[in-house]
């Protein structure tokens, strides 16, 4: 018989699929949301060598058994952590030079209540809907002889049958999210401003949007920063040339 211990959990592991990633990857390096993080360079360029994968590539997709239930860090050509994450997504992005990225962005720092310091975040940067790997972990745990009490029932093999069915509803839900997202942002093309009519003249308010989908938006004190579609992002730009 069984001891009837049970077996690790993992944080953000729910009905066998890891549904909260933010849990998992905050217990993965050890840290809480919103605390100090002066050290998030040697954190997170520790996660390649702890099997996470890096930098994916426009259509790769992260298989269902990948490391690290496929969260993968932003690390640049000199192995330097850049302060983002990746989540698998089973539906694409696509940019505007046609790459299509099956990847939704996080950013985990950001400014922190003192001038220069940092904390650990969890910003959302855009994407499609996240989909969830499977974690290995049925979401609970029996004994043997609860095993016996079952085996050869209908009520056990239904139960198999449904546990096997939620990484294929995970997909249905994210391809729903995916249309409601389409379609807000069909809304927002639709509010913008038309451009002015004849000789390929600009709207008088423009917005610079990045590959990451975000707008690079002048802001009131001079710094230039990234956000998700904002009024604010749409602003009057004096172009300049130089000899």
């Amino acid at each position: 018989m069984s001891n009837g211990q049970k077996s690790p959990q993992v944080s953000g592991c729910v009905n066998g699929v890891l549904a909260d990633p933010r849990a998992y990857f905050f217990s993965l390096i050890g840290r809480t949301e919103g605390s100090p993080a002066p050290d998030w360079k040697a954190v997170l360029e520790s996660l390649p060598g702890r099997g996470m994968g890096t930098n994916p590539k426009p259509g790769e997709i992260q298989p269902q058994n990948a490391p690290h239930y496929g969260i993968t860090v932003m690390i640049d050509a000199g192995g330097n952590a850049r302060g983002r994450i990746w989540l698998p997504t089973d539906v694409p992005t696509v940019d505007d030079n046609g790459n299509r990225w099956f990847t939704h962005e996080f950013q985990v720092i950001a400014d922190g209540p003192t001038p220069g310091s940092l904390i650990w975040a969890w910003q959302d940067k855009g994407g499609a809907p996240y989909a969830p790997r499977p974690c290995g972990q049925a979401g609970s745990t029996h004994t043997d002889t609860d095993a016996g009490n079952t085996a050869g029932t209908s009520g056990g093999s239904g139960q198999a049958a449904a546990a096997d069915l939620r990484p294929l509803e995970s997909r249905i839900q994210a391809l729903e999210r995916l249309v409601s997202a389409q379609a807000k942002e069909i809304a927002d093309l639709k509010s913008r401003p038309a451009p002015s009519p004849g000789g390929g003249a600009l709207a008088r308010n423009v917005a610079l949007k990045t590959n990451h989908g975000t707008y690079v938006t002048a802001e009131p004190d001079g710094k230039m920063t990234n956000r998700e579609n904002h009024p604010a992002a749409w602003q009057t730009f004096k172009v300049e040339s130089m000899d």
